[in-house]
């Protein structure tokens, strides 16, 4: 029963971090598209506030899903050893 709790700690442990570093990545990759359209249009100055709205949502959600990850599986609580 240990090992398989053991294993799903690991796991969870192991989505966090790929969600965060996915969300971080796309997000990034995302906004940059927009942001090149937009402003070869002349709709950037208009399109503030959307834009940053959209970029606290995607960062805020991989920042909690890192904080989630430090403060609730911690490495020494999961360790072989």
């Amino acid at each position: 029963m240990i090992d398989n709790t053991l294993k799903l700690k690991k796991a969870i442990r192991f989505a966090l971090l790929f969600f965060a570093i996915f969300t971080g990545i796309s997000g990034t990759i995302s906004l940059s598209i927009v942001t090149l359209l937009l402003s070869r249009d002349g709709q950037l100055q208009s399109q503030y506030p959307a834009i940053i709205i959209l970029a606290i949502l995607i960062y805020l959600g991989s920042g909690l899903s890192l904080l989630i990850r430090s403060k609730f599986f911690k490495k020494e609580g999961i360790s072989d050893e």
